[in-house]
């Protein structure tokens, strides 16, 4: 089947129809009428410019808008879909050299075994060289999978090697299942508002642009703006700045490990807008992190049971009010709006102290601790085991520790010690999640930024109207 031929059978479709295209290779711009199947039978589809697939969708249709069993090349987009009803996408390859891999607007969206490879192929890529203080579609792949509103259900999606989001979901009610993502420079895992249980998800090799002026952090799951999120089994390795965030949102994480950050393991605060954050993990494992292990700023809540925070190394941090100071801890809650619950959790071997409680900004903060255990190791023999500064509320009882590490204490509340901490104004993308930056009105997605109204998905956008 030719592209010529391949156009005219969509052309003449209704829904329920199957068209079978039998293998080949076609280049084009491909519209899929709602309710219509596409079976690509191992064809290869290619576009120079703007979108490969268009999927169109009506909430009236009786069965999805569905694309199967082929392998697209994309310069611009591979696949559009939009118009209120419902897609799927089923075993597909996509190489996706600029602009996005799957952009869904509005669309109860349905994926399965679905790949989408982008330009970088890893921590030595030369095109890592060329990202700069912005990202440009025209000039790279910035987005694996993104949607805007609707739901989103999925079992063995992988995004490789883009270059700004790998996955990010706005305002989706999201159940995903098996997700592996690697090699992504910026945010792997966004998710901003909505809802949406995550199991299974690996995260593999946080980079960063290596232009002057880069600025977007290597940030492996991030939920933001209010989110909802749920995960069991995730799997975080490697971040060049931050394994898991919550700025703004509500998220529990189960079963979690985070392995080799370059800034924090885990990073939980309240939005800059003021938007609070809870977070809940339970048997959740943080290994290996320069800085921080754990930091909680400003949370409305926290429960940590059943965690494990080891072998922090070192890492040196700017405090507007302390100066240029080392960070080494394994848990670091700064400034609590509300109670933090530690239980059954163990801190090992982290190289500055175990837990730091400072009071700064803090209001109705309460803490109770339950079977903590902190040691130091041979390679930590100057760590402290807990440091309480600035009015937080120490510890009345349930915290487990050596002698020595006890002595080191005591001696740090003889000197009025006061440690520096990781400060969200030294890393300003971490800062200023929300409103006017990353995602909101004027950033990247909302109004006038890369998804939304005027922007990149949406009316007015390249994908819209």
């Amino acid at each position: 089947m030719t592209a010529e031929e391949f156009k005219a059978a969509l052309a003449s479709a209704h829904a329920g129809d199957v068209v079978h295209v039998g293998g080949g290779t076609l280049e084009g711009t491909f519209l899929v009428p709602a309710g219509v199947t596409v079976d690509g039978g191992g064809a290869t589809f290619s576009s120079s410019s703007g979108a490969v697939f268009r999927l169109s969708s009506d909430s009236s249709a009786t069965r999805p808008t569905t694309l199967a069993h082929a392998h697209v090349i994309a310069s611009g987009a591979a696949i559009i879909a939009s118009g209120g009803g419902a897609a799927r996408l089923e075993d597909l390859e996509l190489d996706v050299r600029t602009g996005f891999g799957i952009a869904a607007e509005d669309v109860r969206l349905e994926i399965r075994d679905v790949r989408v490879q982008g330009p970088i192929g890893g921590k030595d890529d030369p095109a890592l060289a060329q990202l700069g203080a912005k990202l440009d579609p025209k000039l790279t792949a910035v987005f694996g999978l993104v949607q805007h509103g609707s739901t989103l259900t999925s079992e063995g999606v992988s995004v490789r090697g883009i270059a700004g989001f790998g996955i990010a979901l706005i305002g989706v009610e999201a159940h995903m299942v098996d997700t592996a993502i690697a090699n992504c420079a910026g945010s792997s895992f966004f998710v901003e508002g909505g809802a949406g249980t995550f199991a299974g998800t690996t995260i593999d090799t946080g980079l960063t642009g290596r232009k002057i002026g880069y600025a977007i952090l290597a940030l492996g799951f991030v939920a933001s703006g209010g989110a909802e999120v749920t995960t069991s089994n995730l799997r975080v390795d490697a971040m060049k700045d931050v394994g898991v965030v919550t700025s703004g949102a509500h998220a529990t994480h189960r079963d979690l490990l985070v392995t080799g950050s370059g800034r924090a393991g885990v990073w939980a605060q309240d939005s800059l807008a003021g938007a609070a954050s809870e977070l809940t993990l339970v048997n959740a494992t943080v290994e290996n992190s320069a800085g921080t292990g754990v930091v909680l700023r400003r949370l409305a809540a926290a429960t940590l049971d059943g965690l494990v925070v080891r072998g922090t190394t070192s890492r040196t941090e700017v405090n507007p009010q302390l100066g240029t100071n080392p960070v080494g801890d394994g848990i670091s809650a700064i400034g609590m709006r509300g109670p933090l619950t530690i239980a059954n959790s163990t801190l090992d071997a982290n190289a500055r102290v175990g837990l730091l409680l400072d009071g700064t900004d803090a209001s109705g903060a309460s803490l109770a601790c339950t079977a903590v255990t902190i040691s130091a190791s041979a390679t930590t023999p100057n760590a402290y085991g807990v440091v309480v500064q600035n009015g937080a509320v120490p510890p009345a009882s349930g915290v487990n520790q050596s002698e020595a590490l006890g002595a080191r204490d005591a001696q740090a509340r003889a000197a009025n010690l006061t440690l520096a901490f990781a400060n969200a104004s030294s890393v300003p993308s971490l800062a200023s999640l929300g409103q006017r930056t990353l995602l909101g009105t004027n950033g990247l997605i909302g109004t006038n930024g890369l998804i939304g109204t005027n922007g990149l998905i949406g009316e007015g956008g390249l994908t819209g109207p």
